[in-house]
């Protein structure tokens, strides 16, 4: 009980609302200073997704179940690495929540077009 009681005023504390505005300059800054991993991030990440997608072509035309958690298994860290570089480097939690939740979408789109586009050749 006295554990709990220690962390009590911490889980009341209420942050306040921040103003958000656009800052052009802070915008250019960022894609200057960070656009070596900006380009790894949405370029390799959206090609290297080809390879569990073929994957996965390959585990329905042979019927195996194996390859398609090799599929979840490879396309893991494609997923993983550029959510996680969009929440640590935007300084907002909530705008680093939804830019985290809109890169993680955009990747799981090109993830289904990759399966299409394996699916038609």
């Amino acid at each position: 009980m006295e554990f709990t009681k220690r962390f009590l005023p911490v889980l009341k504390f209420k942050r306040p609302k921040l103003n958000i505005s656009f800052e052009r300059e802070n915008f250019s800054t960022f894609f200057e200073t960070y656009w070596i991993q900006m380009i790894i991030v949405s370029c390799l990440s959206s090609v290297a997704l080809g390879l569990p997608a073929l994957v996965i072509k390959f585990a329905y035309t042979e019927g195996i179940f194996t390859f398609y958690l090799l599929a979840l298994l490879l396309s893991t860290p494609w997923f993983l690495v550029p959510v996680l570089f969009v929440l640590y480097y935007v300084k907002d939690t909530a705008l680093a929540k939804k830019a985290a939740m809109i890169t993680g979408g955009v990747l799981l789109l090109t993830f289904v077009i990759w399966i299409i586009a394996l699916f038609q050749l």
